[in-house]
């Protein structure tokens, strides 16, 4: 039966072969010259297609690398070894990457073919690879002009280092309607100040945190503002802010803080999202309580805000607020509980209640990543 079978595949993939021979693929007159190098000439190939040389590398695991081209650092992903090879890469002061599409041989020898989202070519660069792995070439436009050395070596984050970050940021306004109520050039303003994460030495888990983000943005108050809108019947702003509070010891918190209000008005609507991930694979941090620890942070909870005779409104929400499952706050002082939707009031961090380090660890089981970083924290 082994045997059986071995001879119908050996048939399907010659029988395939030989119709790829019939219907080679056609090449535009206007093709770019093949990105091949090789040692000996290659004649009438055809040029990398990123579709292609995607499906040829899709298994092939990307590796890192940091460098330089020209005095500009960057940060490299690529598939690929041998034959095609696929990746992008970007300047670390920017947050956007550019696709590399090309081969290299046998020998190290490499061209690749630089693309910007549109998928217009926008340089190229041919170089070789070293003896340890680093990768030495020149960049270019694609007319050739401009060159600059590229020099790039691998590169792989160690467990502990914090995440590398580029700030995005814009802020527009919109006038007012004619014979509306709104007033001035401020009619409509949107402010947006947000953070990406780049370079991570792990594809899969830099876009799952970077999804979170977007996520996280995405859920509060921030009401991006209509590139095509001309005019506001309205005098509305809204505002966007994302802050660091944790980016250490393989843990990663994000705040993103967004509001939208009527200009001069003092109550805005105002909400927090939270981005809290293992920052080397990207998955969701959740407090991995040990039995009956639960109960002890609501006891100490509601004792952090007690009854007040003459006014015990505040504090009556937040003792109704205790919940161990509401969005966690990680940073250098310890852990926080942050209920700031205390419906129909939204209280501004009136209600956030931290445990210390060092009160954190004994609650924790001990095989947990914030059991590890609690112990660490406590002993600097």
């Amino acid at each position: 039966m082994g045997r059986r079978a071995y001879g119908v595949l050996t048939c399907l993939v010659l029988a395939c072969a030989c119709r790829r021979d019939r219907a080679s693929p056609e090449v535009r007159p206007d093709a770019a010259p093949p990105a091949v190098v090789s040692a000996k000439p290659v004649e009438d190939a055809a040029p990398p297609d990123a579709a292609i040389a995607d499906a040829a590398t899709a298994l092939v695991p990307s590796r890192a690398y940091r460098g330089t081209i020209g005095s500009l650092p960057v940060f490299v992903r690529l598939r690929g070894e041998t034959g095609p090879l696929t990746g992008r890469y970007l300047y670390e002061s920017r947050d956007t990457y550019l696709e590399l599409v090309g081969q290299a041989d046998d020998a190290g020898a490499f061209t690749l073919e630089e693309r910007d989202p549109g998928g217009k070519v926008t340089g190229r660069i041919v170089g070789k690879r070293g003896a340890s792995g680093e990768l030495v070439g020149t960049w270019t436009r694609p007319n050739g002009k401009g060159p600059l050395p590229l020099r790039v070596k691998p590169w792989a984050r160690k467990p502990d280092d914090p995440l590398r970050l580029v700030e995005t940021s814009y802020a527009r306004s919109v006038p007012a309607k004619e014979g509306t109520n709104a007033e001035g050039e401020r009619a409509c303003t949107y402010s947006f100040k947000g953070s990406r994460v780049i370079g991570h030495d792990d594809e899969a888990a830099e876009n799952r945190i970077n999804e979170a983000i977007r996520e996280a943005e995405s859920s509060g108050q921030w009401m991006p503002g209509d590139p095509s809108r001309k005019s506001c019947a309205r005098a509305m702003g809204s505002e966007l802010e994302t802050t660091i509070d944790f980016n250490e010891l393989g843990v990663f918190c994000l705040v993103v803080a967004t509001s939208s209000y009527e200009h001069d008005t003092p109550h805005p609507n105002y909400a927090k999202s939270i981005v809290l991930v293992d920052a080397n694979d990207g998955s969701p941090i959740k407090l991995d309580l040990k039995a009956g620890a639960g109960d002890k942070i609501a006891a100490r909870w509601r004792a952090a805000f007690p009854r007040i005779e003459e006014s015990d409104f505040q504090n009556g929400l937040c003792r109704e607020a205790v919940n161990i499952e509401a969005p966690l706050l990680v940073d250098r002082n310890g852990i926080r509980f942050d209920t700031m939707n205390s419906d129909p009031y939204v209280i501004r961090g009136a209600c956030s209640f931290e445990l210390p380090w060092a009160d954190v660890a004994p609650l924790l089981e001990p095989k947990s990543l914030l059991h590890g970083v609690a112990k660490r924290m406590k002993a600097r």
